[in-house]
């Protein structure tokens, strides 16, 4: 019941920013802030202790050389040892964009590629949706086609087959972001709803209800 209390106290102090930035909410902030980096802390020391330390010692010695290099990131605590800083930080920042972009090209341009290439044209639901996706992903692909200009048939006439599939992709898109929106909307109500199940559980549970 004292933890509940504590979550529920927690929950409306946080919310009561919805009315104005006040101290409890900076109090909660704060509390969070510091929760967070303190499990950090102790994560980062147990996996140290428990897996680098021992593989450092027994099977891997040249361990010691990321350790000495994270230990350098705090030297940007101190003026005269900034410059020391740099050198681990590009180092992280360039193995972690590059595992990132590879990870971005196999799973958002290579699988994508791949699954959109599989056409299969069977009278089955399957087989017009695989059609379906291959025409909406051209034609969102034609939409940023600039090098050519969209020029109607005949003055006066029906616009071109290019300006028709540029539109067919504009209402893809519009329909991509729309449903991307509405996916990340419910998402969040959806936490929002739990939590105010959660404050209302416990206030029933106060009064007997």
């Amino acid at each position: 019941m004292i933890g509940e209390a504590v979550t529920v106290l927690f929950i409306l102090m946080a919310w009561s920013y919805l009315i104005k930035d006040n101290i409890l909410f900076r109090f909660v902030q704060s509390t969070y802030i510091g929760l967070g980096v303190g499990h950090g802390m102790v994560m980062v020391l147990k996996y140290l202790r428990e897996n680098t330390l021992p593989a450092m010692t027994s099977t891997n010695p040249l361990l010691i050389l990321p350790l000495l290099a994270g230990l350098l990131l705090f030297a940007r605590l101190k003026r005269e040892t900034l410059w020391l800083n740099k050198y681990p930080l590009a180092l992280l920042i360039g193995a972690g964009l590059a595992l990132q972009i590879r990870g971005m090209l196999k799973a958002e341009l290579i699988d994508q590629l791949i699954s959109t290439m599989k056409i299969k044209p069977t009278a089955t639901l399957e087989g017009f949706n695989s059609v379906l996706i291959l025409i909406f992903v051209i034609s969102a692909l034609f939409y940023f086609f600039f090098t050519i200009r969209d020029q109607p048939v005949a003055a006066g006439g029906p616009a071109s087959l290019l300006g028709a599939v540029r539109k067919l992709g504009q209402y893809v898109l519009m329909g991509a972001f729309g449903a991307g929106f509405a996916a990340s909307f419910l998402g969040r109500f959806a936490v929002f709803i739990d939590v105010l199940n959660t404050v209302i559980t416990f206030f029933l549970k106060m009064f007997g209800l």
